[in-house]
């Protein structure tokens, strides 16, 4: 598993900033009130990651051609809206937003390719890079882990399968307890890895490449299993 680094210097006012709301008793911990027993975050990007760490075959590919990124499902366990849990205590404290999350993933995942060299359009694609969300989560058990994961068909311009499989993320951190900011950045760690793991598999590139050959489907990759909410 990919570790990703703390930053611990990152002000606390940038959480204001990421309209970070606090559900149940609220953010601080004094004396007259209790710790928080749940989350309620706005997702943002707040990447620990190079994005340059992308570079490879598998971006090459990609940055020959037009590329549009559309959500096909979701598969992710319910409730849809709880992407953390802190199993810290007796009584677990979800993390949920209010946001888009199969959105999240898919901008960013944009984001990425563009930040590389790959032009992502909404239409007139020569690939069609096709997600279905199964996983996208981040449990605190004394430390934080991450995991990301969803299926990915990629189409040429007609619609034509070229390749199927899935795209996993994953990593961990130590840090402050039920922290707003460790959730959210180990959230945009994981889509990146998730991302970076892609891009990597030589199948996906051969695929990706201006030359590849339509094919019949290959099996899935199987997802990790999905994480318990407590």
């Amino acid at each position: 598993m990919r570790s990703t680094r703390l930053t611990r210097s990152l002000p606390r006012v940038a959480l204001a900033a990421a309209a970070v709301a606090l559900a149940a008793t609220g953010c601080a911990h004094t004396p007259d009130r209790p710790p928080a027993t749940a989350l309620n975050l706005h997702l943002t990007w707040r990447p620990t990651d190079n994005p340059r760490d992308l570079s490879g075959a598998g971006i090459m590919a990609l940055a020959q051609q037009r590329v549009s990124i559309t959500v096909a499902g979701d598969t992710r366990p319910e409730p849809k809206n709880q992407f953390g849990v802190n199993n810290e205590d007796p009584t677990p404290r979800p993390v949920t937003t209010p946001d888009d999350i199969d959105g999240f993933i898919a901008t960013h995942l944009a984001g990425l390719l563009q930040a590389n060299g790959v032009e992502v359009v909404p239409s007139g694609a020569t690939r069609i890079l096709s997600i279905t969300p199964m996983t996208f989560f981040v449990t605190e058990t004394g430390t934080y882990q991450v995991n990301v994961s969803f299926g990915v068909t990629l189409k040429d311009g007609g619609g034509k399968v070229l390749w199927q499989g899935a795209a996993v993320g994953s990593g961990h951190r130590w840090g402050h307890s039920f922290d707003p900011v460790n959730y959210i950045e180990l959230a945009a760690s994981g889509v990146f890895d998730a991302l970076k793991n892609l891009l990597s598999n030589p199948a996906f590139q051969q695929a990706a490449a201006p030359s590849a050959p339509s094919a019949p489907p290959a099996a899935p990759s199987a997802p990790p299993a999905a994480p318990s909410h407590g």
